[in-house]
């Protein structure tokens, strides 16, 4: 996308949703308006970097804004009185783009203009496969004068196309064509369009197409299941006609829990079918259906006018822009009013980095530390520090457990069971692929059978093995990693085993309390930091418990 934005700040939070709603991957703005004691952070948009050649004094300057994942590097900048322009090279697919955005002042000599472009591309273009110039050249193309001609001198010496063959400035009284696009070769580009962004600007943006495949991969991909459709009663129909009391003739954990969990997710599948979708912008929730009928009646008056160009089609265009650009924002600031006066902060936080209202703190791995067999093997071979624990005689300071008694886990009831399920917060799909709300759809008539395999690993000593299987997620702890010793492993364990780890927990928290186990007379130690301590302590006592309860 190529703009003449005429002062970036005015209008930078709509640019900004017009650039992340059009999926643009590289944008060039020309009169940038920017100088250099202004930080980037004030015109920071998201998964983008940016990069400046500012005039020193009000007005002009040129920016590039490059999506992340696209590998650039900057050539040439050059701010005169007669061309401003920044070049930078971006390699997609095996092949290099050379990328110019430049302004040409009104006033400037046109062609000390051309001899200084000439200048630029003659060195820059040579190491790349294709050369890409735009920006304001303030020469209206549309009429045969002095300038066209030296224009066009200028694209025959280097072979270039200009594209660009309909008015990109329109005014009340002129229509010019003042912003192009120059290619070394017109194959490249699959397609380009004129568009309005919004009021932003007197001139309109050149959105083009280049035919670079690698450039669509960039898109990200989200799984989620289709509830669109979903209907519980026919859902609750055909979740009954499997034979569950199977479960009841099993007499291994794992078969039961493979029977329930294939069961569940099959039954899920025909009614909420898991799709894949392609994300290329986030969601605006304020785009009410009122917006976007606005928008739709916005667009047919530009349309209207780019037809007539007659003045009162223009003027009930400008009405029509103004107005929807104003209830945009009051819809904008109306939703963003209500997620911070009526959300939590972790849930406020979450939905602004949605919006890409924030930065959000992805951090990419580095290819060596994608490889999960070393990541695995990585953490199981940590070096245990025992030595100090042994030497603490740490079960020596609770007197009372030789007072306490046999202590022995007990089966739970399906209400203990339904209560643990609706106390678990965390949504997130484990290794078996079910998640706690859909235990919560299906519980109503599976909890007896929920509470038959709990009860069954409680009785027998067991402790299934699917349950222990875990999805693992290595967060960088740094905003570089360079080692496996920079990641923080997350485990997302299965959410039916949360259940059995609760109901253990809850015996065992239980049992502690009643016979006043807990003392914190050892916090005074000194061999491990306070806050670990009481951690250790705990983990310690119980695992005796266990081992004594439970000898499987």
């Amino acid at each position: 996308m190529s703009f003449n934005v005429r002062s970036i700040q005015s209008g930078f939070l709509t640019l900004k949703e017009y650039v992340v709603d059009c999926a643009v991957d590289v944008l060039g703005l020309s009169e940038t308006w920017l100088t250099p004691d202004i930080d980037s952070s004030s015109v920071f948009i998201n998964d983008f970097n940016v990069v400046r050649a500012d005039r020193n004094s009000r007005g002009g300057g040129v920016a590039f804004y490059v999506r992340n994942g696209i590998a650039f590097k900057i050539l040439h900048s050059n701010i005169t009185a007669v061309l401003e322009e920044l070049w930078i090279s971006v390699k997609v697919n095996q092949r290099k783009y050379c990328l110019a955005i430049v302004y040409r002042p009104p006033s400037a000599n046109v062609l000390d203009c051309f001899h200084q472009l000439t200048e630029s591309l003659t060195n820059l273009s040579l190491d790349n496969d294709y050369a890409i110039v735009m920006g304001d050249f303030n020469i209206n193309v549309l009429v045969n004068d002095g300038r066209s001609e030296m224009l066009n001198c200028f694209l025959e010496s280097f072979d270039l196309s200009q594209l660009v063959k309909e008015p990109t400035r329109i005014t009340s009284n002129s229509q010019t064509a003042i912003d192009l696009l120059m290619v070394s070769s017109a194959d490249i580009i699959s397609s380009y369009e004129v568009v309005d962004v919004d009021g932003i600007s007197d001139h309109l943006a050149l959105i083009f197409y280049v035919d670079a495949s690698e450039i669509s991969n960039l898109c990200k991909l989200r799984t989620y299941r289709d509830y669109s459709t979903f209907s519980l009663d026919n859902f609750y129909h055909d979740l009954l006609l499997i034979n569950w009391d199977f479960i009841y003739t099993l007499r291994d954990v794992d078969q039961m829990i493979d029977f329930l969990s294939s069961n569940i997710l099959c039954t899920f599948n025909l009614h909420a079918p898991v799709r894949n979708i392609r994300v290329t912008k986030p969601p605006a929730p304020w785009r009410t259906f009122n917006i976007k009928l606005m928008m739709r009646t916005k667009s047919d008056a530009y349309k209207k006018f780019k037809r007539t160009g007659t003045i009162a089609a223009w003027e009930f265009y400008k009405k029509i822009r103004n107005y929807v650009s104003s209830a945009i924002r009051r819809e904008k600031k109306a939703y963003l009013d209500y997620v911070m006066r009526h959300k939590n902060s972790k849930t406020t936080w979450n939905i602004l980095r949605s919006l890409n209202i924030v930065k959000h703190n992805s951090i990419s791995l580095p290819p060596h530390l994608q490889d999960l067999d070393s990541l695995n093997s990585a953490f199981l071979n940590v070096p245990q520090t025992t030595k100090s624990l042994t030497q603490l005689n740490l079960l020596d300071k609770y007197e009372n457990v030789k007072n306490s008694g046999t202590f022995l886990f007990t089966t739970v009831s399906p209400a203990t069971v339904a209560k643990f399920i609706n106390r678990i917060k965390s949504h997130a799909k484990g290794s078996d692929g079910i998640t706690i709300d859909m235990i919560r759809i299906i519980h109503k008539h599976l909890l007896k059978y929920i509470t038959f395999i709990i009860n069954f690993c409680i009785t027998n000593n067991l402790y299934p093995s699917s349950w222990k299987n875990a999805l693992v997620l290595p967060l960088p702890k740094s905003n570089y990693p360079s080692s496996f010793s920079d990641l923080r492993p997350i485990s997302i364990l299965p959410s039916l085993s949360k259940l059995l780890e609760m109901a253990l927990h809850e015996q065992l928290h239980t049992f502690v309390c009643q016979n006043n186990l807990l003392t914190w007379e050892v916090a005074s130690d000194h061999y491990i930091a306070p806050p670990l301590r009481s951690c250790l302590y705990r983990i310690i006592f119980i695992a005796r418990l266990i081992k004594e309860s439970c000898p499987a």
